[in-house]
């Protein structure tokens, strides 16, 4: 059975992933803004232009990097720990006979204490597949047929 503090314990992991992925974007646009302003320009003003350009093209990558996670928080804090134990839909801890599934974001399978979790969005091809469908219910995926057991 799934307690809701497992939910909980997933949904917090999820978070910390986030946020840390945030932390860690944030730092490296920051050493490349500051290798940026570093750089001094030469006799070889070729070599100058082109190592500004690709410290900006890092740092535009990264950039949407940043806007990516910072929606995936967004949307992580609004769906929060909903769900019902009806019928699956977003913020849903779905055990199937494949593993366990939480409709949030996509950020895949990630270890939970001794077991794992796919953590997948309910735009995702196994998350349209899970939305609306309540226990008992199967669906096939790539050819496989997925009951679900639990739904919290």
């Amino acid at each position: 059975m799934i307690s809701p503090e497992f939910k909980e314990t997933v949904y917090k992991r999820c978070q910390e992933i986030v946020s840390t992925q945030i932390a860690e974007i944030q730092q490296a646009i920051a050493e490349l803004s500051a290798d940026q302003q570093g750089e001094t320009k030469s006799s070889a003003g070729d070599k100058y232009e082109t190592s500004r350009a690709m410290i900006q093209l890092e740092k535009d990558r990264l950039g949407q990097q940043l806007v990516q996670s910072n929606a995936m928080l967004r949307a992580l804090k609004s769906i929060g720990l909903t769900g019902t134990n009806r019928e699956i839909d977003l913020g849903t801890l779905v055990a199937t006979s494949s593993g366990l599934y939480y409709l949030l974001v996509s950020l895949g399978e990630i270890p939970v204490g001794e077991l794992s979790c796919f953590l997948v969005s309910g735009a995702s091809p196994i998350g349209k597949m899970l939305i609306g469908k309540k226990v008992g219910d199967k669906i096939t995926l790539q050819g496989r047929e997925i009951n679900i057991l639990e739904i919290a």
